[in-house]
């Protein structure tokens, strides 16, 4: 079923299905209001506009009247009246409306009238070309003293399915000026765009008014055909047709957006221009349903409404969504800025504070004494010197442990002012080329405990043995110190720069230099050989290719990385333990604010590829880019393994043999025109080819709970079930017609060979 796919594919990746229910008339309320907002709508209404409410069984009275003020809005007293409304809107000397087809201001006289019934007594109410249409239409078979509840209630409903409006007694953002202000991720916003559309149509009907279209709309729709014609009658300069109202719609949709929308839901708007365009030009069958209240009905549209809605401003097939957008660009910014390597970078600041190791314990060697110092030769001249070799070379040929070979410039220890240090690592063996990358460090003393440094990048062969200088590869220098507490090393400073961390496929680098800056205070921890390093300070690397691609991270106080660095000099494999950066990485576009967290690294059960157990980053993202954004993204994401210690890479993955991996997120995302979601995300790997991923959304008085699961090698047993603030449930399984309910009752069916959505009231739609 091609719906499920897609709406199971936008709950696992985007996770931000707002399924909205707006209730039967913009603000209802269990007990009567004392008073109620009236936003009358051809256009912004003039100042002085008469507005009156009624009893529909005594329309001889009034139940309060007030007159619009500066805001287009009046607010009416109606005392402790409960029951049905008739809201009469008139004109007079000098009270005008805004035209939006037209941009100019239009009369609205002392015989002109707009009218709305609701059902129930309102907060607030809108009263529109669309609420006058459904007063002719109930008026069209009773009286409005003989009108029940049910009639008032059929009749809204009818011209809302009709001309595709959610909820036509909604109070609607008022327009009152040629400005990009109507924001889609508002109901109102989306209501009056759909006026404005209205509006241009009348324009694009010989000229009309909207007044005028709203007195044509309501002829038209006394038959429950929207078809440009009263009975068999065509309505005088109407144009339209029951066949082309969508389509003329579509185009007048596109034309207001471009007036009135905001720039973010133009885009939106563009993306899928029928989505406010979605008319039913026969609402004929459609009565309210027997045993099920005509506002959950309304609620269940509203919810897959807004389901579109939500989709297409994340995610389109236009790939014009704000996550699409999102991905793409930081897709294409990520990698085109590659961001250093920090285990190599780790490694390589752990291979420096060697270094220096090496050489005070080779100033102070005696052939009696036990630094591991011994006589042996230069690898790069052959010549006599003293060496000191730790780590294990086979282990780095097998991809994991690492080498250090030291060596001095002299055999007389007060005559040596240099060491050199070859480093290699878990991932330094270059397999198709039998070789060894290695990074040689050579550091000359200046003063006690300080240095200074280059870093060069060479190839050792290893059927030779032969060391040769790596063409093409940056070299680094700067100076590095350290702090001791009598013979254990208590800090170290580092400034300048080491040779790139990150490279292509090809082997060739992708970076310049990592520029470093850093303080390390270094404790040691419980285990013997395990030593922690609290870190502040700052790495950056410029992209090779164009020097204004820049990734920095910088760090502050609280980050730090655990070493286990091994039983000197018999094993130096210096393994990160734990990490925990507090800062900010970023490139020109992008930016990550906040916490990492890498928890336990875990061999596997073949004791190989050891790996994090959890990741946990808790902060922010935002898009830096020009006119991006901003912060789109807080809160906290998180990856965890479970039983990786049990996972065989050696072996085929199998439904016993597989990596047990959850992810979850927790907090907020922000897009353009829509409301600040919260969010609660995971999903988690149950098997080889199943996943199972849950939801709980939210944002004002809405939210969403759900539940999926999936199996890539049996699609037809995919399930997706919904549920929103209002009770509303959609169960969808893939090959079987879906169901939407309210405690048991249901309010629609949808089909699943061609994803129309059918409901109980006779009106249908798409899913998607």
């Amino acid at each position: 079923m091609g719906g499920i796919k897609k709406m199971a594919l936008a709950f696992t990746i985007a996770g931000t299905m707002a399924l909205a229910g707006c209730g039967g008339g913009g603000g209802g309320s269990p007990t009567a209001p004392t008073s109620v907002t009236v936003s009358p709508s051809l256009g912004k209404f003039s100042s002085g506009a008469h507005v009156f409410i009624r009893d529909p069984k005594n329309i001889s009275g009034e139940l309060g009247h007030a007159d619009t003020d500066a805001t287009g809005k009046a607010t009416v007293n109606i005392g402790s009246y409960s029951g049905p409304m008739l809201i009469e809107v008139t004109g007079g000397a000098g009270i005008t409306y805004y035209d939006e087809g037209t941009d100019l201001p239009q009369p609205f006289t002392g015989t002109d009238t707009l009218r709305a019934l609701a059902p129930e007594v309102l907060s607030e109410v809108g009263v529109t070309l669309a609420t006058h249409a459904a007063v002719a239409r109930a008026e069209a078979d009773k009286t409005l003293a003989n009108l029940s509840v049910d009639d008032i209630k059929i009749a809204n409903n009818k011209v809302a399915a009709a001309l595709g409006i959610i909820d036509v007694l909604q109070a609607p953002t008022l327009v009152g000026e040629k400005a990009k202000a109507l924001d889609m991720a508002k109901a109102a916003g989306q209501y009056a765009l759909q006026l404005a559309a209205w509006a241009n149509l009348a324009k694009n009907n010989n000229n009309k008014t909207p007044l005028v279209m709203a007195k044509d709309l309501a002829d038209d729709l006394t038959d429950d055909k929207l078809d440009g014609k009263k009975g068999n009658m065509n309505i005088a300069g109407i144009l339209y047709t029951g066949s082309s109202i969508r389509d003329d719609l579509i185009a007048t949709i596109k034309t207001a957006a471009a007036d009135f929308a905001t720039t973010d839901s133009e885009n939106l708007i563009k993306a899928d221009p029928a989505l406010y365009a979605n008319v039913t030009p026969d609402v004929t069958n459609i009565t309210v349903p027997s045993g099920v209240n005509l506002t959950d009905l309304q609620k269940a549209k509203a919810l897959f409404r807004e389901l579109r809605t939500t989709l297409g401003a994340f995610s389109n097939g236009t790939k014009t969504g704000f996550l699409d957008t999102q991905a793409t660009r930081m897709h294409d910014d990520l990698n085109a800025n590659v961001t250093p390597e920090m285990s190599k970078v780790a490694g390589r600041i752990s291979a420096l504070t060697k270094a220096m190791g090496v050489f005070e314990d080779a100033k102070a060697y005696t052939s009696g004494n036990t630094y591991g110092m011994m006589s042996g030769s230069n690898p790069l001249t052959s010549g006599n010197t003293l060496v000191r070799q730790s780590g294990d070379f086979n282990a780095v040929l097998n991809g994991y442990g690492s080498f250090d070979y030291c060596w001095t410039d002299s055999l007389t220890p007060s005559a040596i002012s240099k060491v050199t240090c070859a480093h290699a690592g878990k991932d330094s063996y270059d397999v198709a080329n039998n070789r060894v990358k290695m990074v040689v460090y050579v550091l000359t003393g200046t003063e006690t405990h300080q240095y200074t440094y280059t870093a060069t990048r060479y190839n050792l062969a290893v059927s030779s043995g032969a060391f040769t200088s790596a063409a093409g590869v940056p070299e680094g220098s700067g100076t590095v110190s350290y702090t001791a507490s009598g013979a254990t090393v208590t800090g170290l400073t580092l400034n300048g720069t080491l040779p790139p961390s990150a490279f292509n496929s090809d082997g060739t680098p992708a970076t310049g230099v990592d520029t470093v800056a850093l303080s390390a205070a270094r404790t040691a921890l419980t285990t013997a050989y395990n030593y922690r390093y609290a870190l502040s300070g700052s790495v950056s690397t410029t992209n090779l290719a164009d020097s204004a691609k820049v990734v920095s991270l910088s760090l502050d106080s609280g980050s730090y990385i655990d070493l286990d660095e091994g039983a000197d000099p018999t094993h130096t494999d210096a393994k990160i333990l734990a990490l925990k950066m507090i800062g900010t990485a970023k490139t020109a576009a992008t930016q990550f604010t906040g916490t990492l967290d890498m928890g336990s690294v875990v061999a596997n059960a073949d004791g190989q590829n050891p790996i994090p157990t959890s990741v946990v980053f808790n902060g922010s993202i935002s898009d830096l880019s020009t006119g991006g954004a901003g912060q789109i993204l807080t809160g906290k994401l998180e990856a965890t393994v479970a039983s990786y210690n049990l996972y065989h890479s050696t072996q085929a993955d199998s439904a016993t043999n597989y990596k047990h991996v959850t992810l979850t997120f927790t907090g907020t995302v922000q897009a353009p025109s829509r409301p600040l979601m919260t969010l609660v995300l995971s999903a988690t790997r149950t098997g080889l080819t199943t996943n199972t991923a849950t939801l709980n959304y939210s944002y004002g008085t809405v939210s969403i709970t759900g539940s999926g699961t999936r199996d890539s090698a049996n699609p037809a047993s995919d399930t997706l079930t919904l549920t929103n603030q209002d009770g509303i449930q959609v169960v969808l399984a893939s090959g079987a017609d879906g169901h939407v309910t309210k405690a048991g009752v249901t309010l629609a069916t949808i089909t699943s060979s061609n994803n129309m959505i059918g409901y109980v009231d006779g009106a249908s739609e798409s899913m998607m």
